[in-house]
């Protein structure tokens, strides 16, 4: 068949309106190709009886369609706020998929549903009638429109690779800019995750069902009231998988819903987001939006180790309506950096086009280099937002690149670890809050900043948080580090758990913040203890730990370390700081306070400029005290000119 295929497209070639469907062929006979190799070597007979079905209804739905109809040509839109619209035509399940596009006006459209889906495999395609020609779309979203398709009447719907010519550049950039609008003005946005081929879809409905009850039943409310609530993340903190009545079955099925693709694509997270009202549908099962949304918030709270945060904390973060109302666009642009797109760039445009943003607006041009854009994008959000909080977003896991300003955050590309500066409630201000005082006649690619600069860093240690129960103590861990630093710094146990849990804000037991570094410090001095018991240094370090009570609640120190000090080191300076830094940072480097960042970064000397490494927590910098000893003389402002 693979050869017979093959033939008939070395005939075709060149042939009038058949040349349009040698390219589908040729996928069509390479994916036979790679069928029979995966029978040879798995047997896999069920996967395969599914993928020829499904690729003999598409052959012969092709031959049915090369019948006297050429491709559809779309016409130009005609003015600015045109739109398309499909219009889904009625038909039986077994009859080809047919639709009419129509015009429509954002001044006054008509009723439409708009489709949440990813495209799948671009080489794997259906042709659908339209009009008096042929539109070849992805299998995924004919998958979809045959599902939604009624017996008896019409459906106007809106779906990107259909309503938008893909192969109109202008158009595709001016539409990619209205996608907020597109599902923001529909009556509600269909969630298609695919097709059930497991048969997952209805178990997996009931449990998120069963997890919503027990999470609402534990607040005190309603499933039905769930729409009235902006996020779950409340509704999953005083339970546990043990308290519901969710089975085996139950989880297995809730982990196979949250690995479908369409948790971890950025561009659908907009489209929900602007949403109205949302169904998600996968095979014949509907789901509730915001059912499925507290089963992830909850997921993702308890089995995320499990799944990998790409997809569950996705599909948590795409039911929580406090990402519209989220004032800062690097909130939003931070979102979207665990989720995956095809275009670098869409990161940016995907990302900054749904939400308000606080006034940041970027034209859509993919045509512009990926760094290019990012650059400017920082630049904006220092125009805007006066500040540089934008650095907590930068992380240079990799070395810093040469083809990249060091100080400009890489948006498709996720974050490890825990990020001080992100500083949402206003907690550090280690510039005094002195406004960003930025030369705006700086290079484009230089950041030419006022700020102090406050000592050099004298020794840098990677840290491994282990557990207690471990056989040996490394000489990165936290036992080890406390033992051989302490002499030579006038530090307290209670700075070493900060520095190294990186806690600023109370809990509700814990009135004050006295009181709070008293708790850290006692859960540390426990944990420590717990780690010398039976190792030579008990003699040395027990007596000193002993100042501090035992902590009830002391095992919590480990995950919660483990988890800030991902991908970061400790560190030391000259005169005797304490700081917890990026894995990149080196003996040599400096520490300086610039204006309009809440934190301490470090920099590296690069002939006279300077490159920046990445932010810090110092603890007795993070409240101004650097800006303090600038106004007694002690320290002086300097310019520093960031490559």
């Amino acid at each position: 068949m693979a050869t017979t295929l093959l033939n008939m497209i070395q005939w075709m070639r060149g042939r009038g309106p058949y040349q349009y469907f040698v390219y589908e062929w040729a996928a069509m006979a390479t994916t036979l190709l790679n069928m029979v190799h995966r029978i040879r070597v798995r047997r896999s007979y069920q996967y395969l009886a599914y993928k020829w079905t499904a690729m003999a209804t598409t052959l012969l739905t092709t031959i049915q369609c090369l019948r006297g109809r050429g491709p559809y040509q779309y016409q130009d839109l005609p003015t600015a706020t045109s739109f398309r619209i499909l219009e889904l035509l009625p038909g039986s399940e077994e009859s080809e998929i047919r639709i009419r596009l129509h015009l429509a006006d954002w001044r006054q459209p008509r009723p439409y549903d708009a489709i949440s889906y990813t495209w799948g495999d671009p080489a794997l395609r259906t042709p659908i009638g339209c009009g008096h020609g042929l539109l070849y779309i992805t299998n995924n979203l004919h998958s979809c429109l045959k599902h939604l398709r009624d017996r008896h009447e019409a459906r106007f719907l809106w779906a990107d690779a259909v309503c938008i010519n893909q192969l109109d550049f202008p158009e595709l950039h001016r539409m990619v800019a209205e996608m907020r609008s597109v599902y923001q003005r529909a009556r509600k946005v269909i969630v298609w995750l695919g097709e059930d081929e497991e048969g997952f879809a209805e178990r997996a409905r009931v449990a998120s069902i069963q997890v919503a009850e027990g999470c609402c039943r534990a607040q005190g409310t309603r499933v039905d009231d769930l729409g009235e609530h902006d996020d779950y993340n409340r509704f999953t903190l005083d339970i546990n998988a043990a308290d519901l009545d969710v089975d085996h079955s139950g989880w297995c099925a809730l982990l196979w819903l949250f690995k479908r693709p369409w948790f971890a694509r950025l561009w659908v997270f907009q489209e929900v987001v602007s949403a109205r009202q949302v169904t998600v549908l996968c095979g014949d099962t509907a789901m509730n939006w915001d059912v499925v949304g507290l089963a992830a918030s909850f997921f993702y709270h308890n089995f995320s180790n499990y799944i990998g945060s790409t997809h569950v904390l996705g599909a948590a973060n795409m039911r929580n309506r406090k990402v519209r109302k989220t004032p800062s666009a690097l909130r939003v642009l931070h979102a979207g950096r665990e989720l995956l797109a095809t275009n670098p760039l869409d990161h940016v445009y995907g990302m900054l086009a749904f939400p308000a943003v606080g006034g940041l607006q970027v034209m859509v041009d993919y045509s512009r280099p990926r760094l290019e854009v990012f650059r400017d994008v920082a630049r904006a959000c220092i125009s805007i937002y006066k500040s540089l909080e934008f650095l907590a977003y930068v992380q240079h896991l990799k070395g810093i690149p040469d083809d990249t300003p060091s100080w400009v955050p890489v948006w498709d590309r996720p974050l490890s670890g825990l990020v001080v500066g992100f500083n949402e409630d206003g907690m550090w201000t280690a510039d005094g809050q002195v406004p960003a005082s930025i030369d705006p006649a700086s290079a484009p690619s230089v950041l030419r900043v006022k700020g102090v600069l406050v000592d050099t860093v004298q020794n840098v240690l990677a840290v491994e948080i282990e557990s207690p129960d471990s056989s040996q103590t490394s000489v990165t861990s936290p036992l080890k580090l406390w033992e051989t630093q302490r002499s030579g710094l006038n530090t307290s146990i209670e700075v070493w758990a900060a520095t190294l849990l990186v806690h600023h804000r109370p809990t509700a037991n814990e009135p004050d913040e006295y009181t709070d570094s008293w708790t850290r410090g006692r859960m540390f001095a426990t944990y420590l203890r717990r780690c010398s018991l039976g190792s030579e240094e008990a003699s040395r370090v027990g007596p000193k730990l002993r100042e501090y009570p035992d902590y009830p609640d002391w095992q919590h120190f480990e995950p919660e370390a483990r988890g800030t000090c991902e991908q970061r080191v400790i560190f030391t300076t000259k005169t005797g700081y304490l700081g917890r830094g990026p894995l990149g940072m080196k003996v040599g480097d400096l520490v300086c306070i610039l204006y309009g960042g809440p934190v301490p970064y470090v920099i590296r000397r690069s002939g006279g400029q300077y490159r920046f490494i990445g932010e810090a927590y110092i603890h007795d910098l993070m409240r101004g005290e650097a800006i303090d000893q600038l106004k007694a003389g002690i320290l002086q402002e300097e310019v520093f000119d960031i490559v």
